[in-house]
């Protein structure tokens, strides 16, 4: 119906609510931070020491090296940097209507998807949008919205995630959203993307990625979007980045550095896009994060 909430038929967010509700108290863990020194919460006591000694003696040096560094997210965190980029995302609102669009709606919580259970926490913070619309049904929405309002505006559209990693699959779902506009609709309407946690490789990418494939887009459909926001307040740093980091500080063994480095390149594909960064609430699948982060265990409420 127009204007109107997607309908929780299946009661999915009602499952998915007491599940996330239901959660025991995270563990700590014996691993530190490199920055404060602090115990890390949210992985299993004894698992970075047991992860290191399965590795061969020559191979410990570089898995106590990724332990280390691993950057856990806990429910704190996450909920300020949501804050953050909801007040950065009004601010650019300035007043406007919105329309926030999702992939399929799911039918189990178990198929629950990342952008759909931002919704979901975005929404317990006040976000108040017109409405939530499948991306494959925007156009047909966005038709009946002109014909009940022809002297407003279109809303602007609202994606939202948690994080994003490689970016591969937010460019994916905005190639579908400009697939499902007008002309006019993509010339004059602001999409905003908005995403907490973000690498500089996907936001890079993304960015560079819609100017590239403008023309082969505008020769398919005549169609581009002129306006994407991003609204992130925390930047994730890849593998990469973390080497990069280590071998800039003062005294730093560059040597030693680049070996394990090399040893890294050697082992693990995509350092440039992959993180060691873990959300309190998931596991991010394998192209995002590397094996250590799965291997130190702890609560994974779901897995997208």
């Amino acid at each position: 119906a127009l204007l109107v909430e997607a309908e929780d038929t299946a009661g999915v967010f009602k499952d998915f609510s007491a599940r996330l509700n239901n959660l025991a108290p995270l563990p700590r863990s014996e691993m530190r931070s490199n920055e404060s020194n602090a115990l890390r919460p949210g992985f299993i006591p004894g698992k970075a020491e047991e992860y290191i000694d399965a590795h061969v003696e020559e191979a410990k040096e570089l898995a106590r090296f990724l332990v280390d560094r691993i950057n856990y997210v806990d429910d704190v965190e996450f909920q300020n940097a949501l804050e953050e980029s909801i007040a950065d995302f009004l601010k650019d609102l300035n007043g406007r209507e919105f329309v926030v669009v999702t992939d399929k709606w799911p039918e189990r919580a178990g198929d629950v998807k990342s952008e759909m259970f931002m919704y979901q926490q975005a929404k317990a913070k006040g976000l108040q949008q017109k409405a939530v619309v499948e991306v494959e049904k925007l156009d047909t929405w966005l038709a009946e919205y002109a014909s009940a309002n022809p002297d407003k505006p279109a809303p602007d559209i609202l994606v939202l995630d948690d994080a994003s990693y490689s970016g591969s699959q937010l460019m994916d779902f905005l190639i579908r959203l400009r697939r499902n506009l007008t002309k006019k609709q993509n010339d004059t309407m602001d999409v905003h993307m908005l995403i907490p946690f973000m690498t500089t490789a996907s936001r890079k990418d993304n960015i560079n990625s819609m100017q590239s494939r403008q023309e082969a887009l505008e020769a398919e459909q005549r169609q581009k979007v002129d306006y994407i926001h991003f609204h992130t307040s925390r930047v994730m740093k890849t593998v990469e980045e973390i080497f990069q980091e280590e071998m800039k500080k003062p005294g730093a063994d560059i040597a030693r550095l680049k070996k394990l480095q090399s040893e890294a390149d050697g082992i693990y594909e995509s350092l440039d896009r992959r993180t060691l960064t873990k959300l309190w609430f998931k596991d991010a699948d394998s192209a995002s994060t590397l094996p250590v982060i799965k291997a130190m265990g702890g609560v994974g409420v779901i897995t997208f």
